[in-house]
């Protein structure tokens, strides 16, 4: 029986090429996998129009997750994390809080989930860099080019 462990549902921008394929490499046996792409226009990863995108998309969330839900997953997630940086910690919570009300799903953030795994792992301090930084410091390059 197809998704006889879980049934996942994932809301994806219309520009990520890589959530259906990362996330189909890596279900285990009998977890049946669903996407629904959220609403945008524009060009996906362009810095021009972002606010606007990421906007559009929380404005058509409640019809974009009422699709999906018709699949009945477990969970529901929300594979775009500009929602979560946009919105705030207390914007996002309120937003899943409706969105499990709506679908009677438990719903989650991709950027919550990373904060989870790292209060999991006890990790106090985190450091990130640009990709040019990894070049300078291991390869060589001129970190400002």
């Amino acid at each position: 029986m197809i998704g006889w462990r879980t049934r996942l549902g994932f809301l994806v921008p219309p520009g990520n090429p890589t959530v259906e394929t990362e996330m189909i490499a890596l279900a285990p046996k009998g977890v049946s996998l669903h996407f629904h792409r959220m609403t945008a226009r524009g060009i996906g990863g362009s810095v021009d129009g972002q606010s606007e995108r990421n906007q559009m998309m929380i404005d058509n969330l409640d019809s974009s997750i009422e699709l999906l839900a018709m699949v009945e997953p477990d969970v529901i997630v929300l594979a775009h994390t500009a929602t979560s940086y946009y919105l705030g910690r207390e914007g996002e919570s309120d937003l899943l809080a409706r969105l499990e009300k709506s679908t009677g799903k438990r719903v989650i953030t991709a950027f919550g989930s990373v904060l989870r795994a790292l209060e999991r792992l006890n990790v106090r301090r985190l450091a990130l860099a640009p990709a040019r930084a990894r070049r300078a410091l291991f390869e060589g390059d001129d970190i400002a080019g």
